[in-house]
């Protein structure tokens, strides 16, 4: 059944103001996450938006509009008190409207930044863009109630992720440090340098093509970045080199490898681990290669190296000025890790971690699935199509 719309501008629809400025005794209390993105549904979050600031104290039924850097994203604050900063608009309804209902409109609104810097929105430059919406405010209720039954699930699913990621973490924490040892187990754990474990290389396979060199499949900075587990099928970016080179430079079964360079010490010593032989694969110059010459499981040599006390020791001895930070092959050599003698406890331990990543990752999936469930419903809503 298709409705009537009609087209408003937002500023025939709201009071639009800016918020207020920061009080400067207050900003040492912010905490590191405020204005970054929900990992999972790609919004600005709500924390840091309001709370520290003496002014402009709102109390009622108002939607927000990010308005410098990320612009454009909506929120409704029903019926509750904020105090917004100054990036934030702020927009008061001048007639009946259901907040939730426009809010996804206006999300609709690809807003144009003319700030020729850091992106900004003023309040005349969003008065100026135009929503088509029922007039009928039981059309816009039924409408909105949709939208929530779903933005409830999926932010349901979000907790949910959430929740597992933090079980992971505190879970790798004890089994990967023999805080907690499974039953069964009581072999020893022993310490070892990252040189005691196999053999490191570098020195891959550079990105140039030649006439009289063979093809070759390269594996890829961004492959391990994006990867904890390395299977055929990984790479189609097709380079050439030599059949030395090739040799040299393989992919076979428990491979590790790792990221020595990158703009943050963070991403340094990121792993992945190759869990089969891939023909015709081989590693580029960006990346260090781990050759375990010691029986130690795969899939738990990976969570070894995502292990806390590596990272740091990654982050700490990469060397840089700021802009790019290098570990060499020597300096990873030294690294120190902590692991079980006997092959059957890391299987256990890390078949424990796998599955939880397998929990995770169908989760993920089906937050993807529900996503594209809501931009359906909602093309469907917003253009009056009821179903």
């Amino acid at each position: 059944m298709m409705a009537n719309k009609q087209k408003y501008s937002l500023d025939s629809l709201f009071e639009i103001t800016a918020g207020g400025d920061v009080i400067k005794s207050h900003f040492s209390n912010m905490k590191n996450d405020k204005f970054k993105y929900n990992v999972y549904s790609n919004q600005l979050t709500d924390k840091g938006l309001f709370g520290y600031y003496d002014e402009y104290d709102y109390q009622g039924n108002y939607l927000t509009i990010t308005a410098r850097g990320t612009i454009g994203h909506c929120e409704a604050r029903i019926n509750e008190a904020f105090k917004p900063v100054g990036r934030l608009l702020v927009l008061k309804p001048l007639q009946e409207i259901n907040l939730i209902y426009v809010k996804n409109m206006i999300n609709n609104i690809n807003f144009i930044s003319e700030s020729t810097g850091i992106p900004q929105l003023t309040a005349p430059q969003a008065g100026k863009y135009t929503i088509d919406i029922f007039s009928d405010i039981k059309k816009q209720n039924e409408i909105a109630d949709c939208f929530i039954n779903m933005e409830h699930f999926i932010y349901s699913l979000e907790e949910l992720i959430e929740k597992k990621e933090k079980i992971k973490k505190a879970t790798m924490e004890l089994l990967l440090n023999g805080i907690i040892r499974l039953p069964g187990f009581h072999q020893e754990w022993k310490n070892m340098k990252m040189k005691d474990i196999g053999i490191i290389t570098s020195n891959g396979v550079d990105k140039k093509i030649k006439q009289d060199e063979n093809k070759v499949l390269l594996l890829n900075y961004v492959d391990i970045m994006h990867q904890d587990f390395i299977y055929k099928g990984i790479s189609n970016h097709i380079v050439t080199t030599s059949d030395s080179k090739r040799e040299k430079c393989n992919v076979l079964e428990g491979d590790l490898f790792f990221t020595p360079s990158s703009e943050t010490r963070e991403d340094i010593g990121v792993c992945a681990v190759a869990m089969e032989d891939i023909d015709n694969l081989v590693y580029s110059y960006h990346i260090i290669r781990l050759r375990p010459q010691i029986k130690i499981d795969k899939i738990f040599s990976n969570y070894l190296f995502k292990n806390k006390s590596f990272l740091e020791q990654a982050s700490r001895f990469c060397e840089g000025s700021g802009k790019r930070y290098v570990c060499s092959a020597k300096k990873f050599s030294t690294f120190n890790l902590y692991l079980p003698s006997d092959i059957e406890e890391q299987k256990a331990i890390g078949k424990i971690l796998f599955d939880i990543d397998e929990e995770i990752s169908l989760l993920k999936n089906k937050w993807n699935k529900y996503q594209k469930v809501k931009k359906a419903m909602m093309k469907d809503l917003l253009n009056g199509k009821v179903r």
